[in-house]
């Protein structure tokens, strides 16, 4: 209950961008993935590095599996925030968060103009928007660690750090 009403409060408070600011917010996402890529492309053009960062996905989860962690693979859409858990025997599960895209995008939005600003507030609403839920199942399974797949905009966001379960 002390949670649920928690993540309502940040979500009522939560200050949902406009348009232009979440034209802004995507454009410098994409302009830091695409400056990301071209450093790959200089690593892989030097001798002996040409498969520098490649992935297999499969040999991925077998790999992980094989070390007994399970992978949490993390998203966040218009509706809602989903984890798709994948355990060392190959069987997947949902969890679901109440943390959406737009509320997200609110809580980024102040980084944009100080980089300076505090995580404290970003990392509450990851933890009980999606990170908390996720960390009760993974508990419940008994599971001694488990490896992030952030994907989206949370995959530029400190998901490791989000904090749950503990009074502000």
């Amino acid at each position: 209950p002390f949670l649920l009403a928690r993540v309502e409060t940040q979500l009522r408070a939560a200050v949902v961008p406009d348009a232009a600011a979440t034209r802004r917010l995507r454009a410098a996402l994409t302009d830091a993935q695409a400056q990301l890529d071209a450093a790959v492309d200089r690593i892989r053009r030097r001798p002996g590095f040409a498969a520098f960062l490649h992935d297999d996905p499969e040999a991925v989860v077998a790999a992980t599996s094989h070390s007994g962690l399970p992978l949490a693979y993390l998203g966040v859409a218009r509706h809602g925030a989903v984890a798709l858990l994948v355990s060392g025997t190959g069987t997947t599960e949902a969890v679901f968060g109440p943390l959406t895209g737009d509320v997200l995008l609110g809580a980024v939005h102040p980084f944009l103009d100080d980089v300076d600003t505090g995580l404290g507030p970003l990392l509450d609403l990851l933890g009980d928007g999606l990170v908390g839920q996720v960390a009760a199942r993974l508990t419940a399974q008994g599971a001694a660690g488990v490896v992030l797949v952030a994907t989206g905009v949370l995959g530029v966001l400190p998901v490791h750090a989000a904090r749950y379960g503990t009074p502000p």
